[in-house]
């Protein structure tokens, strides 16, 4: 009789969470870059600090203190000189993450 190697619920777990990555990863748009960039996110009134851990042509996955404190729509500087400047949307929060999409600046 055959038998097949028995796995942990831990084990399964982490192979589910994979081949999730591995999917979404799949149906990106663009090619994601992982960079570590300090920068500068305009919240209201006040800037605070955030890094840039990915980026990619239309969009950025970004570690902040307290995502939930962090509004729907947000501006994100780069650079010590402050450019570029991206305006972006929220499209997802974990605790310490945003995923941000950017807004392409209209022309006025």
């Amino acid at each position: 009789m055959l038998r097949l190697p028995t796995r942990s619920g831990a084990e399964l777990l982490a192979w589910g969470r994979m081949l999730r990555r591995v999917r979404a990863e799949d149906q990106r748009k663009h090619i994601r870059r992982p960079v570590h960039i300090a920068a500068k996110m305009n919240v209201g009134r006040s800037l605070r600090d955030c890094t840039v851990l990915d980026i990619s042509d239309n969009g950025a996955r970004i570690a902040v203190e307290r995502s939930q404190e962090v509004p729907d729509e947000i501006t994100i500087c780069m650079s010590p000189r402050g450019f570029p400047i991206r305006p972006c949307r929220v499209i997802w929060r974990s605790d310490t993450e945003i995923g941000v999409e950017f807004i392409a600046a209209s022309a006025e």
